[in-house]
């Protein structure tokens, strides 16, 4: 009998999946995938071929006082955390690191999100002044040298006056503009000035970018000097006289794109169109994305104006939800993830691309809401809304594919941002909730996992299936701990049975002797689970699930094929022939 499957045996009618590397596909049928692709994986790494549990993400909120959680941030080993208003920061490089309040910080308590960016010092430190009060074009005058802006962590929430946070651990208000160059004693000191706002970008140029708390306006500032956003001078390098409209003095240069509420400032790896372009970044509303490019044909104040491109009419639903993935950008609108090529600028909304057509059904009949993209050890993870419900659908950069769903059952609410930390060499990832919780990602006790394999069936349309055995090859068991199987055919799930592993590695720590470390014991085992009322149809799958860390290696499917003219399946189903005369 033939059966479709990975390794065929016509005697003992026997498939042995032996890698998982080809990932989770969704968009065939679960008899008709790869050899080394599977149905559904969750909380699983296959990128060595075989099947790997993850750690469950580990609560640390009580680390921090109770709160809103507004935003999570990392900076090298220091990490920040806006909470209730506040800010606390914590550098993981040190012993027995503990959070930190920030002192002199304070915004408003009840937004749902504190926006941060961080920023150099001022490289361009020299007073500007209108040379021709009649031209503004390319007309500006460097004269003596000004005293600099500071390298800071700029904060928005769209209500409060921006905060400034400094390596000090300190922070500050930002100035505003009647604070700008107030007086000729002054002048050296003052030459800061940053708009309230929201969502921020630090352009390569050298440009701070922000956008208005309505997300009506793109606000800049001053080409190198990050902190001041006073464009218009006058011929004694004064700011000019306030705007009528009762507007803020950004708004004066600002870039007014489109009537839509702008919710997404990004660089992108998109090189300039023209010569007299600077390099593009990524402007989003929900309904439309574009790639604004710096133009420096003609200046206004000595700085450039903007010409876009619109990319497709889709974007991402907030700033967290637009990241990388295998050199692509990569954003989640309301139908799911997508991708674009920020350098091939392609004109399409990519939802049918091949980065999301593996996966695409798990987002049937599904709108996101709460989204969210993180990056770690080269996974990108995808904070989404799913058919099995909340998780991260991740995706791995080396192998191209889609391999797990993680559901993660403390977690209350669903994950809002992701911030990534590196220290001493090892990258750690932190989010937070809806639910108002603090996690470290990959740093609790070992998932729940689970595997459905891609499926047998019968060649010959008159035989069908009937599982008789099953036997699961596992190695390198680090944890005791209870495996579980549950075979489906034609969709019907049989019983589930379960038996318990005992460890047989133990977790070697480098340097480790040549070639696998020391070991006492056989680090092979099989786990065999014989079907003795067995179900029968046209297709067999299985479902495998473990609450220990192991590496599961090989899937063996032992069936055994009943003919008959008609199945079990066609029963009462079957055409009769009807006689009768003309």
């Amino acid at each position: 009998m033939a059966i479709r499957g990975d390794i065929k045996d016509e005697e003992k009618n026997s498939i042995v999946l032996t890698s998982f590397q080809g990932g989770m596909r969704r968009d065939v049928d679960p008899s008709e995938l790869n050899d080394n692709e599977y149905v559904h994986g969750q909380n699983i790494r296959v990128r060595d071929g075989y099947v790997r549990p993850i750690k469950y993400p580990q609560n640390i909120s009580n680390s921090i006082p109770e709160g809103k959680k507004q935003g999570i941030y990392g900076f090298d080993s220091i990490l920040v955390v806006f909470n209730g208003g506040k800010a606390y920061a914590i550098d993981y490089s040190l012993e027995n690191a503990q959070y930190s309040l920030i002192f002199g910080f304070q915004m408003d308590e009840m937004v749902d999100r504190i926006y941060a960016q961080d920023v150099p010092a001022s490289w361009m430190n020299f007073e500007r002044k209108l040379n021709d009060t009649t031209d503004i074009t390319n007309n500006i005058n460097f004269l003596s040298q000004i005293a600099g802006t500071p390298s800071a962590l700029v904060c928005q929430d769209g209500i409060s006056r921006p905060n400034l946070i400094f390596s000090t651990g300190s922070a500050r208000i930002a100035k505003d503009i009647t604070e700008w160059n107030n007086s000729e004693l002054e002048k050296i000191d003052t030459r800061e000035y940053v708009p309230i706002g929201k969502q921020m970008l630090y352009h390569p140029d050298g440009i701070l970018f922000i956008l208005s708390p309505d997300g009506k306006e793109i606000y800049r500032s001053v080409t190198g000097r990050p902190l001041d956003f006073v464009i218009a001078i006058d011929g004694e390098g004064n700011k000019l006289t306030p705007l009528t409209s009762g507007k803020p003095e950004a708004s004066r240069m600002g870039y007014n794109l489109d009537y839509s509420s702008l919710n997404v400032l990004y660089n992108v790896n998109s090189a300039p169109r023209v010569d007299s372009e600077g390099s593009g970044f990524f402007v989003g509303a929900q309904k439309k994305s574009w790639i604004v490019y710096p133009s420096y044909a003609q200046l206004i104040y000595n700085e450039p104006r903007f010409r876009n491109q619109t990319l497709f009419a889709s974007g991402p639903l907030n700033q967290d939800s637009i990241g990388e993935a295998s050199g692509d950008t990569v954003l989640i609108n309301e139908s799911g993830p997508m991708t674009f090529n920020a350098i091939g600028n392609f004109q399409n909304e990519g939802k049918n691309s091949p980065f999301y057509k593996p996966v695409s059904k798990l987002f049937d009949r599904i709108t996101q809401t709460t989204t969210c993209i993180g990056m770690y050890d080269d996974y990108t993870l995808f904070a989404v809304n799913t058919l099995h419900g909340q998780g991260v659908l991740v995706y791995d950069n080396l192998t191209q594919s889609f391999v797990s769903l993680d559901i993660y059952p403390e977690v209350i609410g669903v994950i809002k941002q992701f911030a990534l930390i590196k220290v001493r060499g090892i990258k750690r990832l932190f989010f937070i909730t809806t639910g108002d919780q603090l996690f470290e990602a990959f740093a609790g006790t070992t998932a729940e996992w689970k595997i459905y394999s891609r499926e047998a069936s019968s060649v010959d349309t008159e035989k069908e299936l009937i599982p008789r055995r099953f036997r699961i090859t596992l190695a390198n068991i680090l944890e005791d701990g209870m495996l579980s199987l549950q075979e489906f055919v034609d969709r019907r799930s049989g019983s589930l049975r379960s038996r318990a592993v005992k460890a047989n590695t133990i977790l070697n720590i480098p340097p480790i002797s040549i070639p696998f470390g020391e070991s006492t014991s056989d680090t092979i085992e099989n786990a065999s689970f014989p079907l003795e009322i067995p179900l029968k149809g046209e297709k067999v799958g299985v479902l495998i699930s473990g609450n220990f860390d192991c590496e599961l290696q090989k899937i063996q499917m032992i069936l055994e094929g009943d003919e008959q003219a008609i199945t079990d399946s066609e029963k009462g189903k079957a055409f009769t022939e009807t006689r009768g005369s003309l």
